[in-house]
């Protein structure tokens, strides 16, 4: 469902992923999304994102890794997820 909302995006790119234990990202079971900013395209970077994300009301908590955030999803239900949609399509549409 987030894969689709933040589709088309200009210079995000999603993958999904596995945020494991050991605070790893890996191919399999998927748990997460991973986005990737290319800055050149988007104008936004990871970390301008994520930190932008912890401040909403209520806060997103974000992974962030270089050029990367990750957001679990395997804990979230339908409503959180379509709300870090929207707050992920605003801020990205600024």
């Amino acid at each position: 469902m987030l894969e689709q909302r933040i589709s088309g995006l200009k210079g995000l790119k999603a993958e999904p992923k596995c945020f494991t234990m050991d605070e790893r990202f890996v191919p399999e079971p998927v748990n997460c999304l991973l986005l990737t900013f290319e800055g050149a395209k988007s104008g936004k970077s990871a970390a301008e994102i994520a930190r932008k994300l912890e401040a909403s009301t209520p806060p997103i908590l974000a992974i962030l890794e270089g050029d990367k955030i990750g957001i679990v999803m395997d804990v979230l239900n339908d409503g959180e997820v379509a709300y870090i949609g929207d707050r992920l399509v605003e801020l990205m549409s600024r």
